[in-house]
């Protein structure tokens, strides 16, 4: 056995990423292209924009078919999306493995008056109040109401 001296961290949701990725000046982790000022947010994206301003503490991840828009302190409840996914003969793809032509599909978890238009994947949101989300051929806009 040899002693080693190394950087550890157990990354177990999404929160996480703040502490393994340089943050900006607004403490903001991200990996995407985005459009706002926004605080302690972690965004991660594939292609498309995202559009947002004057968020804190949000949690955003985007890929070509689903959608994740969160609470950052209820990170730990992605778990019960899967659970949700895996339990449904329909979504449970969503759950195994990326989805070429993915269809639309909302699955929110504690949210109130939260409205979705256009979006043609799955959308999964938990424990947001009073927000838009659109989106567009570049864009995932997301506002507040």
């Amino acid at each position: 056995m040899i002693t080693g001296d190394f950087c550890w961290d157990d990354i177990g949701d999404w929160a996480a990423m703040q502490r393994v990725i340089e943050v900006d000046d607004g403490e903001n982790a991200v990996d995407a292209d985005v459009e706002g000022d926004n605080e302690d947010c972690i965004v991660f994206g594939d292609d498309k924009i995202i559009e947002m301003g004057g968020f804190k503490g949000l949690i955003v991840v985007d890929t070509k078919d689903a959608l994740l828009i969160c609470r950052k302190e209820r990170a730990q409840d992605v778990k019960k999306v899967v659970e949700i996914l895996e339990k449904s003969d329909k979504l449970k793809k969503y759950a195994e493995d990326f989805v070429e032509n993915p269809e639309k599909h909302y699955v929110p978890i504690d949210c109130e008056n939260v409205h979705a238009k256009n979006i043609n994947k799955v959308l999964a949101t938990i424990g947001l109040k009073d927000m838009n989300i659109e989106e567009t051929e570049e864009k995932i806009i997301i506002k507040n109401r």
